[in-house]
């Protein structure tokens, strides 16, 4: 169920911010009280977390946990931007994009020797897929500042 989901991944992110009396110290949370971050994450509990305490917890623990959790439900895929510079397209993008592509398909091909793809390599190969679609979406911002 998509609640409950939603649930964990706040769990999650209150886990990665320092526990929920951690999180009610942050400077500028409007949340005080342990107990409303707590509840916001148990399962049982019809109330969710309010989309600014959320967002100010992803911008404190760097990882859009939570908002990466809505994306995948929605059937997206939520990828940082690799280092976009200010519209200047280099070499070094490109040499980015091979190195990582062709570390997709080196491991992808391996991976595909005996006619299938296991769990174990599936597992392998999805962190480079996630660093090469990084990569793309830097070139992606860069070219957008350009044009």
């Amino acid at each position: 169920m998509s609640s409950e989901r939603l649930k964990a991944a706040f769990r999650r992110l209150v886990h990665l911010s320092g526990g929920q009396q951690a999180v009610t110290q942050i400077p500028g949370m409007r949340i005080t009280s342990h107990q409303s971050i707590g509840r916001y994450g148990r399962p049982q509990e019809r109330e969710h977390a309010p989309i600014d305490v959320i967002a100010a917890l992803e911008a404190e623990v760097g990882e859009p946990v939570v908002t990466r959790e809505i994306a995948d439900m929605a059937g997206f895929l939520l990828v940082q931007k690799d280092c976009a510079k200010g519209g200047r397209v280099t070499v070094g993008d490109l040499s980015k994009v091979i190195k990582q592509a062709s570390g997709v398909s080196t491991g992808l091909a391996d991976a595909l020797s005996d006619g299938y793809v296991s769990r174990e390599e599936a597992a392998e190969l999805r962190p480079c897929v996630r660093a090469l679609m990084e990569v793309l979406a830097g070139l992606d911002a860069s070219l957008k500042e350009t044009g």
